[in-house]
């Protein structure tokens, strides 16, 4: 027998309106047995898209889609990512702010204080640490810089940050 690639089916449904909210798009996860409904954007093409575009802010990529009569599905090599944890954005970040950052561990961001928690060379590392301050409700930011780290460790390689907000672990 040939083998058979093993991949993450996710099933994605269309939830219609109802008397007391909009319409929505289920994401089951059958394997982990973990669902997540979002609110129908319509000004993606469908329930499917609007599922892409949620998932792939979480860092799931994908390989194929199928279709059954009352819904589609989408299928992955990621066995690791949650999805019912909410996306982050990782931002960009000047030269100037990163070097500030790293030298004073900490920054002001509006009127609140963050201060510098986690770095790294690895986004899986970064994504791993995200997800586990997102299962305690810590407010967080992760930056991505393009250098170097104060003990020249990332030299010429990308690296990512986590900011915490002051007061969570201080």
């Amino acid at each position: 027998m040939a083998k058979i690639q093993n991949y993450r089916a996710l099933e994605v449904k269309y939830l219609g309106p109802t008397n007391s909210s909009g319409s929505k798009i289920k994401i089951i996860d059958h394997r982990f047995d973990k669902s997540k409904a979002i609110p129908y954007n319509h000004s993606e093409n469908s329930a499917l898209d609007g599922a892409v575009s949620y998932l792939e802010k979480l860092g799931i990529k994908f390989l194929g889609k199928a279709e059954s009569k009352d819904s589609m599905f989408l299928f992955t090599d990621n066995f690791s990512t949650d999805i019912t944890i909410k996306p982050y954005e990782i931002k960009e970040i000047s030269e100037d702010k990163f070097n500030k950052i790293n030298k004073e561990n900490s920054t002001k961001i509006g009127s609140e204080k963050y201060v510098l928690k986690h770095m790294s060379g690895s986004l899986k590392d970064i994504e791993d640490y995200a997800v586990s301050l997102q299962k305690e409700d810590k407010k967080f930011i992760v930056y991505k810089k393009q250098g170097v780290s104060k003990d020249g460790k990332y030299k010429g390689k990308n690296v990512w940050i986590v900011l915490t907000k002051a007061g969570f672990f201080d």
